[in-house]
């Protein structure tokens, strides 16, 4: 004969929590088993957490993959310029060319500046704005 532990009041409504009578698999006892309102009340707020977190990512992923398009070209180059003392050079990556390092530190750097001024002309959509200045 089996004797009911709780009697119905103590089943609370599904707003605050969910209470069952259900057989065990194995043995056919019943147990009585309760979920607690506060993982009814939370489930919204995780599943909300989540889809921030993923719309962050998103947005994390499309600004990684805008600076990654940038580099290497003029908007945002890795290296500008290397000194190489032991071989007299002064190497633009921009214009991809060779310089005389004790002209350069001298300050002719006209040669340099004529170049890129040829290579990107005032008023090209490739250079960057100096508004856009960083």
């Amino acid at each position: 004969m089996a004797v009911a532990l709780f009697s119905s009041s103590t089943i609370a409504t599904p707003t605050a929590a969910t209470s069952s009578y259900r057989p065990h698999l194995f043995n056919g006892q019943y147990h009585y088993y309760k979920e607690d309102g506060h993982h009814i009340s939370n489930c919204p707020k995780k599943k909300a957490k989540d889809a921030r977190d993923i719309k962050l990512r998103e947005q994390q992923e499309l600004i990684r993959n805008q600076r990654k398009l940038r580099v290497g070209t003029g908007a945002c180059a890795k290296k500008i310029r290397t000194y190489n003392y032991k071989d007299n050079r002064v190497s633009d990556h921009r214009l991809k060319m060779n310089f005389e390092l004790t002209s350069f530190l001298d300050g002719d750097i006209e040669t340099i500046v004529q170049v890129h001024l040829l290579q990107n002309p005032p008023g090209c959509p490739s250079r960057p704005s100096p508004n856009n200045t960083r």
